[in-house]
């Protein structure tokens, strides 16, 4: 029987990303931000999808694997901000080890991020939020001044839980 783990999928392979690279000796600043690029790759390319990870290089059907395709995806970020093709296939392979010692027979949901960059969208509003730019929040971000009063007052709530939680 199959495990299924939904639970922050993205945040989760976004950490792993992240680890690879502090592990190889980059700052953690750098390493968060290359992380997030990761997180932000898979979704792109697979999110709507449930994946089951095993370890095979190719799916019966002769279609790439998805962990294929994250390593390759991985490696391409590394490339872009300027690590050389050797040490990124590298970073791609050590993500996709880190996903299979961490996920080996979960079957994972990836989501279409919506909600994911809905939050993303909304904690920046919140922390934006200085009590006199509401205009200026709404315009920025396309939505009603109304909206704007809600999300920050969904905000608030959400951390005041946090907070309470860890007391």
């Amino acid at each position: 029987m199959r495990k299924k783990g939904y639970h922050n999928t993205l945040e989760q392979l976004g950490i792993i990303a992240a680890q690879v690279m502090i592990d190889r000796g980059s700052e953690e600043q750098y390493a968060i931000g290359f992380g997030f690029d990761v997180a932000e790759m898979i979704r792109k390319r697979l999110g709507g999808k449930e994946i089951y990870i095993i370890c095979r290089a190719e799916r019966p059907n002769g279609k790439p694997k998805p962990l294929r395709i994250i390593a390759t995806g991985t490696k391409l970020l590394a490339v872009e901000r300027g690590i050389d093709p050797e040490t990124a296939e590298e970073i791609g392979l050590a993500v996709k080890e880190g996903i299979i010692q961490r996920f080996r027979g979960v079957e994972l949901y990836i989501p279409r991020g919506m909600d994911f960059l809905m939050s993303q969208r909304n904690e920046k509003i919140f922390n934006e939020f200085n009590g006199r730019n509401i205009d200026e929040l709404s315009e920025r971000y396309g939505v009603t001044t109304s909206w704007i009063y809600f999300v920050i007052s969904s905000e608030r709530a959400k951390r005041t839980l946090e907070c309470q939680k860890n007391d």
